[in-house]
């Protein structure tokens, strides 16, 4: 067996477990607890930052950037939207904004201070 083998947690002789569809879905983890939940704070990159999610603060600038996508493809991953007009956007990111799971954030480019998307993290 090599070192990775011989450091992973799960025992060869195990078998997978599988889901209701029979689908395998990994093997069991006895001792397996979830880590904690990353600090929600900025994130300073390069050309932008991940600022915790505001609507009040970044709400107006991240809709002017959402509305350069008429056909709404930017959405099609996400669990709400399009919106189709700045309120219905506004209250939806209300509701959005002091999630832990999953955790948003603002997307702030660096030059010039305005919010131009978002995301969130899981």
């Amino acid at each position: 067996m090599d070192d990775a083998n011989a450091r992973s947690p799960v025992r060869r002789h195990e078998s997978p477990r599988h889901n209701e569809l029979g689908q395998v879905v990994g093997f069991p983890l006895p001792d397996w607890r979830p880590p904690p939940l990353p600090p929600h704070e900025s994130v300073e990159g390069r050309w932008s930052v991940l600022e915790p999610l505001d609507p009040e603060r970044h709400g107006a600038g991240i809709y002017r950037g959402l509305r350069l996508d008429p056909e709404g493809r930017n959405w099609t991953y996400s669990p709400a939207g399009p919106f189709s007009c700045m309120e219905d956007f506004a209250t939806w990111l209300q509701s959005i904004a002091s999630s832990e799971i999953p955790m948003w954030y603002a997307v702030v480019d660096r030059s010039c201070g305005e919010a131009l998307g978002f995301a969130s993290y899981f």
